[in-house]
């Protein structure tokens, strides 16, 4: 019980963390762009290349 807790924290912190980082690369770069590397580091890549 005490891990799932454990495990549910650890997923808000890194939720916090993206959202931390998603907010400086929209402050630095064109949205899209920054929502595209967001998504590269992720492993998930636009659909463009199908």
């Amino acid at each position: 019980m005490e891990m799932e807790m454990e495990m549910q924290v650890g997923k808000l912190v890194n939720q916090l963390k993206i959202l931390k980082m998603f907010g400086y690369l929209k402050r630095s770069i064109p949205t899209d762009i920054s929502i595209q590397l967001i998504l590269k580091c992720f492993g998930f890549y636009y659909m463009d290349n199908q």
